[in-house]
């Protein structure tokens, strides 16, 4: 008698959607002693993650299936603290340790013996470990982490063959397993200002790459830049014009968690709009005076609001990457003090529309955020 493992997730698959596997018994015990499975979720070093669960199947027909998303999501999450926030140190590569996780169950069949009482385990057995990563794939690109068919890699960003950057701006990549990027950058001339190419390597890990032109030695400010992927199925290349104007005292654009597992970087004109909302909650006291008591407002906080524009394309991956946008549970403003200094702050995003200009060429995404960091001012007053 065995267990059978009749299905199971593919190598690579996305935290955020179904990581189903299917266990099914050959054979039944022979009364009393029936058959039941001992299970439980364990990382690649057979280290136990959830707790021990007990299946007592029906017959030999009965299939059990185990989709462990709930328990993997909290395993996983995408490096935030990235080396610009903290300067003079410039780390232009690094292993994103956190995005994927290596799991696998570990399960037992078991005779347990219904006269008696007595459980007599089986050997321990285990299926193969898939590595979980911190993304959501949807039906156009569910399989777009399966290294098959000579694919080694995948890039983690949603990002169009067409980009518009600030000099303020901080943009970085994600790339998981294999695979190379390279990144150069131009005067108006057509001159290499700086360049480098980044050779990443293990198929079941990430690395993070900074774009900030200044971690590259260029020492004059570029015009453009050539980005080229090659997940080993040939090159991906993305340009990058560079916006003149600087944003310094302003938010220069917006970080995202990308569906595709990536921190992706949106920038934004510089001519962002804010208002100050304020919340609370009112509530009426005994014994109200002229001066204190009777109707009053507690709890108060200033809720800073703020409305940025993001000029894209006309094309479809643009569209793709709006979209990426507005779908992230992540967002943080990136700002840029007038001394140079690159803060990142989280913000809940409310509303996002699109217009349309210059008779269908480009567009602009307008986008309503709510800063989440606390301001508010005593609990109460008189």
């Amino acid at each position: 008698m065995a267990i059978n493992v009749t299905q199971s997730p593919s190598t690579n698959t996305a935290a955020h959607s179904p990581v189903i596997w299917k266990f099914q018994f050959s054979a039944m015990g022979v009364l009393p002693v029936v058959k039941r499975m001992t299970y439980y979720l364990a990382d690649s070093s057979s280290v136990r993650i959830s707790e021990i669960y007990v299946w007592t199947p029906k017959d030999a027909a009965d299939v059990l299936t185990v989709d462990v998303s709930d328990l993997v999501i909290p395993l996983v999450k995408t490096e935030i603290n990235l080396p610009f926030l903290t300067p003079p140190v410039a780390i232009i590569t690094a292993t994103d340790a956190t995005v994927v996780k290596g799991v696998k169950i570990m399960y037992t069949e078991n005779d347990f013996n219904t006269a008696t009482c007595i459980n007599t385990p089986l050997t321990e057995q285990s299926t193969a470990v898939v590595n979980v990563w911190n993304n959501k794939l949807n039906l156009e690109n569910n399989s777009f982490f399966s290294w098959t068919g000579g694919k080694t890699g995948a890039l983690m960003n949603t990002l169009p063959s067409r980009m518009y950057w600030g000099y303020d701006t901080s943009p970085y990549i994600w790339f998981a397993g294999i695979g190379v990027v390279k990144i150069t950058y131009y005067n108006t001339v057509g001159t290499n200002l700086g360049s480098a190419t980044h050779n990443v390597s293990g198929a079941n890990t990430a690395k993070y790459i900074s774009l900030v032109h200044t971690d590259y030695g260029t020492t004059s400010l570029p015009y453009s830049a050539l980005l080229e992927v090659n997940n080993g199925m040939g090159w991906k290349n993305y340009n990058i014009s560079f916006d003149v104007c600087t944003c310094k005292g302003s938010y220069t654009g917006v970080m995202f968690l990308d569906p595709l597992g990536g921190r992706s970087f949106a920038p934004a004109k510089c001519e962002s709009e804010g208002q100050v909302n304020r919340k609370g909650d009112t509530i009426v006291r005994y014994e109200p005076t002229l001066l204190k008591n009777g109707t009053s407002f507690v709890n108060s906080n200033a809720v800073d609001q703020i409305k940025l524009n993001i000029p894209l394309g006309d094309t479809i991956e643009d569209h793709d990457f709006a979209r990426a946008l507005v779908a992230s549970p992540g967002h943080h403003l990136h700002k840029i003090s007038t001394t140079g200094v690159k803060t990142l702050h989280k913000a809940i995003l409310n509303s996002a529309t699109i217009s349309t200009v210059t008779k269908g060429k480009s567009t602009i995404l307008d986008l309503t955020f709510e800063l989440v960091d606390d301001k508010s001012g005593q609990r109460q007053d008189v």
